[in-house]
């Protein structure tokens, strides 16, 4: 494992945090004025910057020193797996494992992602999560009453998601999916991929589409190709929740 130290501005801050995410980054400290990331691979962690290896325990202890449990919308309690509190009344408990390759719920899009399931997804529906990265969406459907589905197209993603959440996963994308077979599909994905991916999301999905990953700027765009829907803003960052008709 590797880590990188970039010095960002609070004016870059936010630009910097996509950059890694969209990298692949495993997770991200906020040290000012820095910010200091970790990642599998040497020749990815030296795009931001000089590279030093990091040690695993210093990885994990890192996360525990600075991570505290977010509540996420009306129905989610966002803990990491060593803590034991007890979710508030009402709420749902949802854990997570550092070191999961991405979506351990600390960027915006994955708890926007959360918070839209949570507007669409009845108990006994099916919930595709098209890629599923970490597999911590698929957990979020279940948790809610639904039989998850996680598929990406990186067949290393769907190894970790494999042992550490159980759902169905395949490596793929909607396109192997048949007609109208899933109640809801979710997408933490950025804009260009989600208007890419819209005829096969839009054909596959029976009832709602969430969408999440990308900046207000990019509403009109996708409201424009999927139709209008409710939405969603946290941190800068926007989702959508869309009915399909």
């Amino acid at each position: 494992m590797f880590t990188v130290r970039l010095h960002c501005s609070p004016s870059e801050k936010d630009k910097c945090i996509e950059e890694l995410h969209e990298a692949g980054t495993l997770g991200i400290l906020e040290e000012d004025p820095y910010l200091v990331a970790w990642f599998d691979h040497w020749d990815t962690a030296a795009r931001f910057g000089d590279v030093e290896i990091a040690d695993q325990q210093d990885w994990s202890t890192a996360w525990q020193a600075v991570w505290t449990p977010r509540l996420v919308g009306e129905r989610f309690y966002l803990t990491p797996s060593w803590m034991e509190a007890v979710a508030p009344e009402g709420r749902i408990r949802i854990e997570y494992q550092p070191g999961m390759a991405c979506g351990t719920g600390e960027h915006p899009g994955t708890r926007l992602a959360m918070m839209g399931l949570e507007t669409a997804v009845r108990p006994d529906d099916t919930v595709l999560d098209v890629g599923c990265g970490s597999g911590i969406l698929c957990l979020a459907a279940n948790l809610l009453g639904a039989r998850a589905i996680g598929c990406d197209i990186e067949a290393p993603d769907i190894v970790v998601a494999d042992e550490h959440i159980a759902a169905a996963y395949f490596v793929g994308s909607a396109d192997a999916v048949r007609s109208q077979s899933v109640d809801v599909i979710t997408a933490n994905i950025n804009a260009e991929v989600l208007v890419q991916l819209a005829p096969e999301l839009q054909r596959v999905a029976r009832r709602a589409i969430v969408l999440s990953g990308f900046r207000p700027e990019s509403l009109a765009e996708l409201e424009a190709v999927f139709g209008p829907g409710q939405r969603l803003g946290l941190e800068g960052w926007s989702a959508l929740v869309v009915p399909v008709v």
